[in-house]
């Protein structure tokens, strides 16, 4: 009986566990909104400006790292898509270890039509905790974190990768957003180069 009991106990928390990965978005912190932040060209960006889309997706990017430069097409196709539909598109590269003239060679070599923001300090990279480049975060208007993680599952570890794509989690987000269908998605780890 007592063995019963605590196996119930632990199954219970179990689900509770996974239940919290999918049911329960977080917010983007007050902080959020505060942090200084701008563009290549110098151009300051009040991120309270998602207040004002549907959706902001975010990418954590380098101009140095191979999965960033795989996904560069997959991501223009994505934007394509969904630029005319209130969904904003913002490109964060963090850290100090690439200058202006990279990100602007990175930039004009695969055609980014992005907004592209510089995080020296690493202000919005902790804020949001992304830990990999390319790493996505879909942000609601209220702030709602919808989803972050993997574009799709092209890479299932460094280094190794399908040769179909069998799952879309951005672009299926997306299209949830703009075609107002309630869903849940559960987000993903994301497989690339680390920020440091």
């Amino acid at each position: 009986m007592k063995g019963l009991i605590i196996f119930i106990i632990v199954c219970s928390m179990v689900e509770c566990k996974s239940g919290s990965d999918t049911n329960n978005h977080p917010i983007v912190s007050s902080s959020f909104y505060d942090i200084n932040i701008s563009t290549v060209s110098s151009e300051h960006v009040a991120l309270s400006k998602i207040k004002k889309s549907k959706a902001s997706v975010f990418f954590f990017m380098s101009p140095e790292c191979p999965i960033c430069e795989n996904y560069s097409l997959t991501i223009n196709e994505i934007i394509e898509t969904f630029k005319d539909k209130n969904i904003d598109f913002y490109c964060i590269f963090p850290g100090t270890y690439y200058n202006r003239n990279q990100i602007l060679e990175y930039l004009t070599k695969f055609k980014m039509e992005f907004i592209p923001l510089l995080d020296p300090q690493l202000l919005l990279t902790k804020n949001i905790n992304a830990k990999v480049m390319p790493e996505t975060f879909v942000i609601e208007s209220s702030g709602t974190i919808l989803y972050h993680g993997s574009i799709d599952n092209l890479y299932y570890s460094i280094g190794k990768q399908r040769t179909i794509v069998t799952e879309h989690y951005l672009k299926d987000v997306l299209e949830n957003i703009v075609n107002n269908k309630p869903f849940d998605a559960k987000n993903t780890e994301a497989i690339g180069c680390f920020i440091e």
